[in-house]
């Protein structure tokens, strides 16, 4: 398959999960007054949001690392997209919350497994890292990739509401470090 073809649908894919975290952040916007809402869900969708615009960014890389993909590749692009999409859908409701509802109590119906599906996105990027882009994971790399993807998970599974928005709050500063380290490594003329 060509990249011209895979393209449409992977940038189709990334622009309807934009679309539907933006979406769930507008509707929390609009639900500020009339319901609780609840941090974590809120920072967990930016952080999903600034994933996506860093992907769609990444993606430009794509055609210059391989000409031609395999019915496999092909998957494992979509595959690692979809699950950015699905976890930015879990996360946030689509419409403004009625008078008294809480995000928190959507957050722990649904929006928890957006964090798992966060992780399963982090191993399918460095698959795709690892068979498009034939770059080598380095052991530091790894582990700060394990810690990072790691997090969500724990999150997800944490036993109480302190330890989760502690994890979660780690999470971030770990992640805003990440984007910053990365940023002054790969931008030209650093």
């Amino acid at each position: 398959m060509q990249w011209s073809t895979i393209s449409v649908t992977v940038s189709l894919l990334v622009g309807l999960s934009i679309a539907r975290t933006l979406t769930g952040l507008v509707a929390m916007f609009r639900s500020r007054r009339d319901a609780r809402l609840y941090w974590p869900a809120c920072v967990s969708a930016c952080v999903i949001l600034l994933t996506l615009l860093i992907t769609w960014a990444a993606l430009n890389d794509v055609p210059k690392a391989q000409a031609r993909f395999s019915f496999f590749e092909y998957l494992l692009l979509g595959l690692m997209i979809m699950t950015l999409y699905t976890a930015s859908a879990l996360l946030l409701p689509a419409e403004k919350l009625d008078p008294g509802d809480s995000l928190k109590k959507h957050f722990d119906d649904e929006g928890r497994l957006a964090l798992v599906l966060y992780a399963a996105f982090g191993v399918l990027s460095a698959l795709v890292e690892l068979v498009i882009f034939e770059r080598p994971l380095y052991w530091a790399r790894l582990i700060n990739e394990a810690v990072l993807f790691a997090l969500p998970v724990a999150t997800f599974a944490a036993p109480t509401e302190r330890l989760r928005k502690t994890l979660t709050l780690v999470f971030v500063v770990l992640y805003l470090l990440e984007l910053t380290t990365s940023a002054l490594i790969f931008l030209p003329g650093s």
